[in-house]
């Protein structure tokens, strides 16, 4: 591979204090070629004051504008924060992009419980933009009952049958010292986002030995065969072991189950290529880094 050019999206050491951390980026080309960057910034790695960035190019990324600066984060009367925001374009003008929401009514509790490990209690909304990105309207929430412990992990899905999929994962609730159950769930709207289906399991271990962690899904453009990559861990051995992958029929119902995908590393993104072609960007922590 060949890197023809590099920039930055959003320097961090000229934002004020509230936005000097920034994860969870995730891109989109829009059709007329314009590129859409939506992040996560907060005081630190993990803080009750975080709230999503989008920032939109119109020269191949050598210029950004920010279009927005996040979302009201009090729901329902309870201070939150919203922690990731993947974004699909549906139709030329016309964006739509999966919300997550974390419970912030007690600032000083981190994410993940420091005892269970459970995580904070979490809502996922779809919305949707005609502007960019400068607003999002419509609000409506994703059901992810009976499962807790929720985080999205990646855009909606636009499925060959014209319906759309939101994918997440489902852990244990923060209190809960049982030990946890680790699934990896999407969930398919035929009405654009309105109305979804029942939860449609994507990869998990009945024995609860391995954690398929982070799911990445892309649709295949030529089959709409769908494939996921997953950061997988032995619960036993207490260590992380290869990357694995799972495919569904193109209307995301029916899924292998996780093999081997024959390389290590953690969160990998796939990018099917057509004709069978997947190419798959991916974390590596293990030596060397």
């Amino acid at each position: 591979m060949k890197i023809v050019e590099r920039g930055i999206v959003f320097d961090a050491r000229e934002a004020p204090p509230s936005q000097r951390f920034c994860s969870f980026a995730s891109a989109l080309v829009l059709s007329d070629g314009r590129i859409l960057v939506a992040f996560r910034a907060g005081s630190s790695k993990d803080s009750a004051d975080e709230n999503i960035l989008m920032r939109l190019s119109a020269d191949q990324g050598k210029t950004w504008e920010t279009v927005c600066e996040g979302l009201e984060t009090t729901l329902d009367g309870v201070p939150g924060c919203w922690r990731h925001a993947g974004v699909t374009e549906l139709e030329p003008g016309q964006l739509i992009a999966e919300w997550c929401w974390f419970d912030r009514s007690e600032p000083g509790r981190p994410l993940a419980h420091p005892d269970t490990q459970g995580t904070l209690p979490s809502r996922v909304f779809v919305m949707e933009s005609r502007d960019d990105g400068r607003t999002w309207t419509d609000r409506r929430e994703v059901p992810t009952a009976p499962f807790a412990g929720i985080a999205t992990t990646g855009p909606i899905l636009k499925l060959a049958n014209g319906g759309i999929a939101v994918q997440y994962e489902a852990w244990k609730a923060y209190d809960d010292p049982a030990p946890g159950e680790h699934h990896a769930i999407i969930r398919i709207s035929h009405d654009g986002g309105h109305t979804f289906g029942p939860a449609t399991i994507v990869a998990h271990d009945e024995q609860a030995r391995i954690f398929y962690w982070d799911q990445r899904l892309d649709v295949a453009p030529d089959t709409g065969e769908l494939i996921g990559l997953f950061w997988s861990h032995n619960r036993e051995l207490q260590q992380d072991i290869h990357v694995h992958t799972a495919r569904s029929t193109p209307d995301g119902q029916n899924w292998t189950p996780p093999a081997n995908a024959g390389f290590a590393g953690q969160i990998a993104r796939p990018l099917c290529l057509g004709g069978g072609n997947v190419l798959a960007a991916y974390v590596h922590r293990h030596d060397p880094p």
